[in-house]
């Protein structure tokens, strides 16, 4: 086990390589940095190049390939497979962790609330659709490693309570239900060799977020979300889904 941020400590990743996308984002980026520092290869993909080389550039390019990537595009991403296991040899875990939670509520401009749906369905929903579809038939066809695809959601997919996700929750709760259906297809077709998660985290600490001191300590880390991901790469039974909660009496 190896430290990383105060008492956390994290599995080594020594030879196993991790897929990100979305990687260039707040959360993507927190936990490339984890998985980097637990020994993983890493293939780093978004849309944006510029963010996406500057964090190629921080963690050294060791052990680190960026490739810019639409995970809409099928052609895209099967290229993105394609060059990770030609550069590393091999593909362990897929992560999706894309997009950026605005606020829409019924108070909302209705133009305005279209139009970030129309985003959302495509950062979330789509994403989720083309990037788990296309990644489980690749892993599925690699034999000799079990893949785990994660698929980064939110709490807010399951909790139409949560006031301002008009859009998000939505887009968030429909990427969640093609996991469950990947999952019932593996299931159906007996495939053994791949396994998805829908991870639910509640608030997340990051960067930019706005949260106190107190609030930073009580809200789900990256840390965490990153440690349980790498604790089941290379698994053979996973949980469908994992929800990540805040610590007591967190509020915003």
């Amino acid at each position: 086990m190896g430290t990383l941020n105060g008492s956390k400590t994290m599995t080594k990743l020594k030879d196993r390589v991790v897929i990100i996308t979305g990687a260039s984002g707040k959360l993507g980026t927190a936990l490339s940095r984890h998985f980097h520092k637990a020994g993983a290869s890493l293939v780093l993909a978004a849309r944006g190049e510029k963010r996406l080389r500057r964090l190629e550039n921080s963690l050294g390019k060791e052990r680190v390939l960026a490739i810019p990537t639409d995970g809409t595009d099928v052609k895209a991403v099967r290229k993105l497979l394609k060059i990770a296991v030609a550069k590393f040899g091999r593909v362990d875990c897929v992560v999706m962790c894309t997009g950026t939670w605005k606020q829409i509520s019924l108070a909302s401009n209705d133009t305005l609330a279209a139009e970030r749906l129309d985003e959302d369905h495509y950062a979330f929903a789509k994403t989720a659709f083309v990037t788990g579809r296309v990644a489980f038939k690749f892993l599925q066809r690699r034999r000799g490693v079990v893949g785990l695809i994660a698929h980064i959601s939110s709490h807010a997919a399951v909790r139409p309570r949560l006031a301002g996700n008009d859009t998000y929750g939505p887009t968030k709760a429909e990427a969640s239900h093609y996991m469950a259906i990947l999952n019932a297809e593996k299931k159906r077709l007996r495939i053994k060799n791949v396994q998805v998660t829908d991870l639910r985290p509640a608030t997340i600490n990051l960067p930019g977020m706005g949260l106190s001191s107190e609030q930073q300590r009580k809200a789900v880390q990256p840390s965490t979300i990153a440690e349980w991901i790498a604790r089941h790469i290379g698994k053979k039974r996973v949980a469908p889904f994992k929800h990540f909660e805040t610590k007591e009496g967190f509020a915003l």
